[in-house]
């Protein structure tokens, strides 16, 4: 409760949802609305709170729909050469009437990735299934897949298996250390299938156990980005330190579209970039 006296820890437009207006719900939800919350009261009855709980993971399964065409979006881009990223910004100038959705290398997180999944799997339990769901997580999760194969291509005739590559950003969004389900984990299985040698940076997340694999953030500096074949980067933390990465990085494969606009000795290729 000691955050309740920190202004600055909250927001005080926040809802909160107290959840059986007893005795002690009472009071807490008074406390709220002392503090500048607006209050939701709910009755502790099994129909509501089921519907609460199924509210959330309809936003999220939302969200993997959202997230899976774009994702879509960018592999098609590459194949007929289009960049999705000057797509989607001449469609955020319709005033109203949609949401922006950015590709990337998957999903992460405790919600997105795991909700929809979730919902396929008790689905499943009453004789039913979900194609939305199914064709979601096919993009998805075969992102890293992707990714991976979009560097034989640009590597070739050089082996994976005779690489380096540096993932930049393990968490799976920006300035987090949360790297619970993120795509950057996907991304380093698939590129150790493939042989390769596999490093990273973040500035979040010290060390990293994938599979067998126990990995340690490594510190950027020119040496151990010009001994890379390639800099993916993955999470796209606001201290990147991009004049650095493009100076000394060989090769630089951005899905996050950080690189618009700054050039630098790196060849750069972007997820969805059609090609550049």
């Amino acid at each position: 409760m000691s955050d309740l006296h920190n202004h600055n820890a909250i927001e005080m437009q926040s809802t909160v949802a107290i959840v059986g207006l007893g005795y002690v719900g009472l009071l807490l939800a008074l406390l709220f609305v002392r503090k500048g919350f607006n209050v939701v009261g709910i009755d502790l009855d099994r129909r509501k709170v089921a519907s609460i709980q199924s509210g959330k993971s309809y936003i999220n399964e939302i969200k993997d729909q959202d997230i899976f065409f774009i994702n879509e979006m960018a592999l098609i881009c590459d194949a007929i050469h289009l960049n999705v990223w000057e797509i989607i910004e001449a469609a955020s100038t319709k005033p109203f009437g949609y949401n922006t959705f950015y590709p990337g290398p998957g999903i992460g997180g405790h919600c997105i990735p795991v909700d929809p999944s979730y919902l396929a799997w008790k689905l499943k339990q009453h004789g039913i299934t979900s194609d939305f769901i199914h064709i979601s997580n096919t993009i998805n999760d075969g992102m890293p897949l992707y990714i991976t194969q979009q560097l034989e291509h640009y590597l070739a005739p050089k082996p994976l298996s005779e690489t380096r590559i540096m993932i930049y950003g393990v968490a799976y969004k920006p300035d987090i250390a949360d790297y619970r389900e993120s795509a950057a984990i996907g991304l380093i299985q698939s590129l150790h299938l493939k042989g390769a040698d596999v490093v990273y940076h973040d500035p979040y997340v010290p060390s990293l156990q994938v599979g067998e694999h126990k990995l340690v953030s490594l510190a950027l500096s020119a040496e151990t980005l010009s001994n890379t074949d390639c800099v993916i980067i993955a999470t796209d933390h606001t201290s990147l330190p991009l004049e650095l990465v493009l100076e000394h990085a060989p090769f630089v494969y951005d899905t996050r579209n950080v690189v618009k606009g700054i050039t630098g000795k790196s060849r750069i290729v972007t997820l969805g970039g059609g090609g550049s």
